[in-house]
């Protein structure tokens, strides 16, 4: 120190300092909040619309806004939310009653606004609320003070208006220049939450013939908030649902008539796809015109049933009259498969046969199958069963080829124990 002559320093200069942060005043901010609009930053006049943070705007900056968005500098910041008048809510505000209204601004010291509650001035020194549906002010201490008093949370503490936070928007309707029509509602969805649901539609009229007392029933006479509108449901307060075709009792004869003539055409369609074949040469004729019906035998006498077939359709035509109808057992081949008449039938009867009965209700065609195959081979097995049920009625036919074999299963499942029950084995009816 003072080596250069005398001079010494100050603690300023020789230690730094954070710098001062000048702080706002937060009264004045206060007041700002409740005397000057939030967008425009000029004083509030009426109208002056709240939105749902709480910020205070008039309408016309509002309106200025969403013209033009880039005539306040700081919008983003501020009113970025508000994309429609709908996102905001005029406000009903008391005039303060002891404010002069022919001094200025300047020389005024008593605020616009007051409390209609508890009449306590909206100066900034106390938080003020206002309600949504009806866009009613007042002070937090008055919301307080009534509901302590026993006031329901349903209604407004101003003007009683029921305030129900899920009562949905009316629906707008929007003319477009291009003759279609924007539709604007809102719904709840799953969740409970508000939604906002647009839609364009297009008019268009189509001419259709309806019942007469239809039509009558359209030209009546609105009635009720609904008197004065025009012909037609309202798309703003009538919601349009699924349209369903009624077929009228009516229309059931022709409908039917409509049907027979279908089936009709698709027999004659199947008829004409169908081919013709020759019995004789197998070729896309008729019989009757087939070139080689003098010198070829029809193929059914070469194989052995023509005789049998012709027998039985003669023996049918003169019993039946014009009918054409053969039996099964008396058409060609049948005597191949099992003899004339009933010779299968009783081919079958002759083999050695056995009834077991006493069987459970689970036994199953496989079991008896299993149960007699150590005794020899077997042609057939029946099982009854319920139709009802499907369970097995307790009895069982089976067919042995020789019958040695059937009097061996006899003598071992006369008696045997099968599935907790003791069977019981004989001779069918037949083998006796």
């Amino acid at each position: 120190m003072g080596n250069d002559g005398g001079s010494i320093p100050r603690r300023n200069e020789m230690v730094r300092e954070k710098k001062h942060v000048e702080k706002a005043n937060l009264k004045e901010q206060l007041v700002a909040m409740y005397t000057t609009c939030a967008l425009s930053k000029r004083k509030l006049e009426q109208p002056i619309v709240g939105d749902g943070i709480g910020r205070l705007y008039n309408r016309e900056a509002i309106l200025e806004y969403l013209l033009d968005n880039s005539v306040f500098g700081d919008n983003a910041s501020i009113c970025a939310h508000i994309n429609s008048l709908k996102d905001v809510r005029t406000l009903a505000l008391k005039t303060n009653p002891l404010r002069d209204e022919a001094k200025t601004s300047d020389e005024q010291t008593a605020a616009r606004f007051v409390c209609p509650i508890t009449m306590k001035e909206m100066n900034g020194n106390l938080p003020f609320e206002f309600s949504w549906p009806c866009g009613c002010v007042y002070s937090a201490q008055a919301r307080k003070e009534m509901q302590s008093a026993g006031s329901l949370d349903t209604e407004c503490i101003v003007c009683s208006e029921h305030l129900d936070e899920q009562r949905l928007p009316e629906t707008e309707v929007i003319a477009n220049d291009d003759g279609t029509k924007t539709i604007i509602e809102y719904r709840l969805n799953d969740d409970g939450k508000k939604v906002k649901v647009t839609r364009r539609v297009q008019e268009r009229v189509v001419q259709e013939r309806v019942n007469h007392a239809v039509a009558e029933r359209k030209k009546w006479t609105k009635f009720g908030q609904e008197a004065n509108s025009g012909p037609g449901p309202n798309i703003a307060t009538t919601k349009i649902g699924e349209i369903v075709w009624l077929k009228l009792s009516q229309y059931a004869a022709q409908q039917k008539q409509q049907e027979q003539d279908a089936l009709e055409q698709e027999k004659k369609a199947a008829v004409k796809s169908s081919q013709i074949r020759c019995r004789i040469c197998q070729g896309l004729h008729y019989t009757v015109k087939c070139p080689y019906k003098d010198t070829l035998v029809p193929l059914e006498e070469i194989t052995g049933g023509g005789d049998s077939a012709e027998a039985a359709a003669a023996d049918s035509g003169d019993r039946a009259g014009a009918s054409t109808y053969v039996p099964p057992h008396m058409r060609a081949g049948a005597a191949r498969l099992g003899g004339a008449g009933d010779g299968g039938r009783l081919a079958r009867d002759e083999l050695p046969s056995i009834r077991i009965s006493n069987l459970s209700e689970d036994t199953q065609e496989e079991d008896v199958k299993q149960l007699c195959r150590p005794f020899g081979a077997t042609s057939r097995t029946f099982v009854a069963i319920d139709r009802n049920t499907g369970n097995c009625k307790g009895f069982a036919y089976v067919s042995f080829y020789d019958r040695d074999s059937a009097e061996k299963a006899i003598a071992k499942l006369n008696g045997y124990g099968f599935d907790n029950l003791i069977l019981k084995a004989e001779w069918s009816n037949t083998s006796k």
